[in-house]
């Protein structure tokens, strides 16, 4: 996935993965993975992040087969610092 669009200061919950789909890390430890069409959101998925980590690279995969395992690692480095600072 090249147009990884990465935590920002003023986002530090959402990561966009391509144009219209999106991981939402909830403060609870919740991955969603959302579509949005306009207004419209769906959530495709969801994973307890905090207790089946190790089952987030096949979440991803399941839905986008494409993706790297660099972008997988990048991901997995953003929401465990995210989670370290958030969720106790």
């Amino acid at each position: 996935m090249q147009n990884l669009k990465l935590f920002t200061p003023t986002d530090n919950a959402h990561v966009w993965l391509d144009a219209d789909t999106y991981l939402y890390a909830g403060p609870t430890g919740i991955v969603s993975l959302n579509r949005q069409a306009g207004n419209d959101v769906e959530t495709l998925d969801r994973l307890n992040y905090r207790f089946f980590r190790s089952n987030f690279p096949l979440f991803l995969f399941h839905y986008f087969p494409a993706i790297s395992l660099v972008d997988v690692h990048t991901l997995e480095v953003r929401l465990d610092q995210f989670y370290e600072n958030t969720v106790r």
